[in-house]
């Protein structure tokens, strides 16, 4: 019988760790923390784990597009549903060039479209909620963008587009 209860112990374990990789508890996090924002939203605390990078992929997103924007291989389409939704963005958590965590996180609890195709810096990981009528609140970075956005595949700090002067958010990199 302690055999039996250590597997199941076991079992349960792997699938709580599963949880919090595939980014349930990521995604919860951030939902509370957009449904309360008064201040900034500082992703190192809704991601308390070692990472360097927040990517973000925005619907139907495939193996081309998660290249492009983590600067390495990674099988989001094993990962994440994101290749066939719109109704989600892909928060991808990045050290060095691992993913260390990813959440898939509902557009209506906060919209990341403004960020996608683009890494926020964990030093200027900050989001700042704007209410907007007859839509869910859209979450764009709090710093300039030179500030808080780096190329992944470079490592090194995109330069702004001319629209970024003025203080509106960038698409898509190049």
């Amino acid at each position: 019988m302690p055999r039996l209860a250590t597997l199941i112990l076991l079992a349960a374990s792997l699938a709580l760790a599963a949880c919090e990789r595939s980014g349930w508890r990521i995604s919860q996090r951030l939902a509370v923390a957009v449904d309360s924002a008064t201040s900034p939203i500082d992703m190192t605390e809704v991601a308390p784990l070692d990472w360097d990078r927040v990517c973000v992929l925005g619907p139907y997103s495939g193996p081309r597009q998660a290249r492009e924007v983590l600067g390495f291989d990674w099988a989001v389409e094993d990962k994440s549903d994101i290749g066939s939704q719109d109704a989600i963005s892909l928060l991808v958590f990045v050290r060095g060039r691992e993913v260390v965590a990813y959440a898939e996180h509902p557009r209506g609890q906060g919209d990341l479209a403004a960020l996608t195709g683009r890494c926020l810096d964990r030093g200027g990981a900050r989001l700042v909620r704007i209410s907007r009528p007859d839509a869910p609140p859209q979450l764009v970075a709090e710093a300039p963008v030179a500030e808080t956005i780096t190329a992944p595949a470079s490592g090194e700090p995109v330069a702004p587009p001319a629209s970024a002067a003025s203080g509106a958010t960038p698409g898509r990199r190049p």
